[in-house]
């Protein structure tokens, strides 16, 4: 069997508001102006991400570092004509983005055009700053997951259809990735394809959720820990 690369989730999903770089207006000078200074937390999650590639990187050299969602973080004014961030891309490997081309509104529904062109923007300043791009679609309609798959490789993005929202199960359909590759999978760099599954609860025990993914043929397996 070949190797296949795991990647544990421990860390943060990542969602942001807009227009939150401001103050809490608690505090006045003696103008009567608010002189809290203001906090940029675009730049804070930056940092806090960076940190824990740093940090994990430092003790496992190959650690994979993947934020998901939060696409906002690679440019400095978090628009898709920024900047990119040059020292938050260096720190990750990755970035997973849900809903791109199916499940933005409801599931088995094709995202919006003008949404699904705004976070492509992001995937490709990605993509240009060799950084991966993970796609999960959310969508159960074979014809749509096929598209699903169609679109993200046209992109070069690794996708994955996953029929249930919950990322309990492995998709019946298709029977195989759809892109197979028989090469051991060392980096992220390698993998065609992944399988995001986070959720045990409809495998009777450790045993037969790890015997169900060894019968798959994906390169990339997400998980919880």
């Amino acid at each position: 069997m070949k190797k296949l690369t795991w990647i544990i989730i421990l860390a943060v999903f990542l969602f942001f508001t807009p227009g939150c770089g401001g103050n809490n207006g608690d505090e006045q000078d003696g103008s009567g102006q608010d002189s809290t200074p203001e906090i940029n937390y675009r730049q804070e999650m930056r940092s806090f991400v960076q940190d824990i590639s740093t940090y994990a990187k430092g003790i496992m050299s190959d650690f994979i570092v993947i934020p998901q969602n939060g696409h906002e973080l690679l440019t400095e004014n978090g628009e898709e004509t920024g900047t990119p961030v040059a020292n938050y891309l260096e720190k990750i490997d990755g970035v997973e983005r849900e809903d791109l081309f199916y499940g933005y509104n409801a599931d088995d529904e094709a995202t919006p055009t003008t949404e699904r062109a705004y976070m492509i923007a992001f995937m490709d300043i990605a993509e240009n700053n060799g950084v991966e791009v993970l796609v999960t679609d959310y969508c159960s309609t074979q014809s749509y997951m096929e598209d699903s798959y169609a679109q993200n490789y046209v992109k070069g993005y690794i996708s994955f259809a996953a029929d249930h929202r919950e990322l309990d199960n492995i998709p019946a359909y298709p029977p195989n990735p759809y892109i197979v590759n028989y090469l051991n999978i060392t980096s992220l760099a390698n993998a065609m394809n992944f399988l995001y599954l986070i959720n045990p609860d409809s495998f009777s025990d450790k045993e037969a959720f790890l015997n169900a993914i060894k019968r798959t043929n994906y390169d990339l397996v997400i998980t919880d820990l």
